[in-house]
């Protein structure tokens, strides 16, 4: 299993998201010339849940994957951001 997966299974807020019924594997694609990428970006805009989904993959932290409609190195940046935001 993924762990995608494993986090909808485990966290309340993940069960009202928008890829619930979807194969997790669609959010690994990491070629943007993937269609299946698009596909889950698209998904993920209208995610009621797409925020806990980031604040999630920020705190874990989730290095692969599309995690709250964004890319790892997306959120590596948002990271960055932050910290410096901080400082």
């Amino acid at each position: 299993m993924s762990r995608l997966h494993d986090v909808l299974i485990r966290d309340e807020w993940a069960t009202s998201a928008a890829c619930a019924p979807y194969d997790p594997e669609l959010w690994w694609i990491e070629d943007p010339r993937d269609p299946g990428r698009q596909m889950a970006l698209d998904i993920c805009a209208e995610c009621p849940v797409k925020r806990d989904c980031l604040q999630h993959a920020l705190s874990a932290p989730e290095r692969e994957g599309i995690w709250g409609g964004m890319m790892a190195h997306e959120r590596k940046r948002l990271a960055v951001y932050r910290r410096e935001a901080v400082a």
